[in-house]
């Protein structure tokens, strides 16, 4: 990369908060070169303010550039940025499908040429198509890293049938969710303050110490996949400490806000009841 656009990358990095920048020459349909600048953005990007800022860089390589915001920057193994993808999603001119007859060379420009420029177009025309069944699929595997991480409890609460709500766990209680990259969940929470059984050995409970650490505690593990156009989670339980979870579905409606995961389930059975649950959980 040249030296201008690496400071320029490292520019947007420190100074915008952008969690990704990818700088990358770009000959648009009309054969103008330009310079794509790929970005992960962390919230709203004020566009007018970053234009000004970048023409006063670009002017020295002559070049102007067009923003171009991703969930994020496509990979190869190496871990290096895949360039070839992003000229895929490079779509600098937005009425290009619409208008691509109104562009096509006159006839009585040279054959070879004529040619050349038609292969272009069909190409583009091409990668347009592959962007539009790419950019969902890019879209809901960003979706699904939202999730990827560790999350602490901050409240349970259960909305039954005639509108009350209730807190299973109590207010005050504890847990942790846990999504990995590879696609793995673990959830578990608790009540605090749960009181230890008479005898050590854990063996030698009682049938109502047994029954109370049960009640006062959830846990499952499993696997999940993410449903972006639904807005929903599903974990599928793979193991327990309610033997009657095993092997079932949880779908759970899903909501980010800040620095929250909010987890809905609607008609869930709990204490006998028919009842909403909402778990809101905060990164840890």
């Amino acid at each position: 990369m040249e030296k201008q656009f690496i400071m320029l990358q490292q520019e947007l990095l420190q100074y915008y908060g952008f969690l990704d920048c990818h700088l990358q020459r770009q000959e648009t349909l009309e054969g103008v070169e330009k310079l794509g600048i790929y970005f992960v953005p962390t919230g709203p990007v004020a566009e007018d303010q970053l234009h000004v800022h970048l023409q006063s860089h670009l002017a020295e390589v002559d070049m102007d550039g067009v923003l171009i915001p991703l969930p994020y920057l496509p990979r190869n193994e190496a871990g290096e940025v895949d360039e070839q993808a992003l000229t895929l999603i490079f779509l600098e001119d937005e009425a290009f499908e619409q208008n691509w007859e109104a562009i096509l060379p006159p006839e009585e420009e040279d054959q070879d040429v004529a040619v050349l420029n038609k292969n272009r177009r069909v190409q583009r025309l091409q990668c347009l198509e592959q962007v539009t069944n790419v950019i969902p699929q890019l879209e809901e595997e960003a979706l699904s890293r939202r999730f990827v991480g560790t999350w602490e409890i901050d409240r349970f609460e259960c909305r039954h049938m005639d509108g009350t709500v209730t807190y299973p766990m109590g207010k005050d209680l504890v847990g942790l969710l846990v999504y990995t990259p590879e696609g793995m969940v673990s959830s578990q929470v608790m009540q605090q303050h749960r009181p230890n059984f008479k005898n050590p050995n854990y063996s030698l409970a009682t049938s109502q110490e047994m029954c109370s650490a049960c009640q006062s505690y959830v846990a499952y593990y499993g696997t999940y996949d993410v449903n972006a156009r639904s807005g929903q989670v599903t974990h599928y339980i793979d193991g327990s400490l309610f033997p009657n979870w095993i092997g079932t579905e949880l779908i759970l409606s899903f909501e980010f806000s800040e620095n929250l995961l909010i987890l809905q389930s609607s008609q869930l059975e709990f204490a006998k009841n028919v009842v909403t649950a909402k778990l809101i959980w905060r990164r840890c």
